[in-house]
């Protein structure tokens, strides 16, 4: 018998699947202070496939990677990757086209 409590705020219905990710390697890599570089440049220069299966993996643990200080840091580069125009407008410029 083995006994995993879910997360009070675990929802989704996919109970049995976030218990099981829980004990990846991939999880594990997610919360420690070095392994999560690692995962942020999976998520880099991943091909678009690969790319989608890292990203729903870190979805389903983002409730338990906000809790954690390395965790966050992979989910700011999710947000990156998911909305590029909202995390790139400091570096484009202004666009205006104004000319003299």
């Amino acid at each position: 018998a083995s006994g995993g409590g879910a997360a009070p705020g675990a929802a989704s219905g996919g109970d049995a699947t976030e218990d099981t990710f829980m004990h990846t390697p991939l999880y594990a890599m997610m919360r420690d202070q070095y392994a999560n570089y690692v995962v942020q440049k999976i998520l880099d220069v991943a091909d678009a496939t690969q790319q989608q299966v890292v990203v729903d993996m870190v979805r389903a643990a983002a409730p338990a990677l906000k809790r954690v200080t390395f965790g966050k840091h992979i989910l700011a580069r999710l947000q990156k990757i998911l909305n590029p125009a909202a995390a790139g407008t400091a570096t484009g410029g202004s666009e205006t086209g104004g000319g003299s």
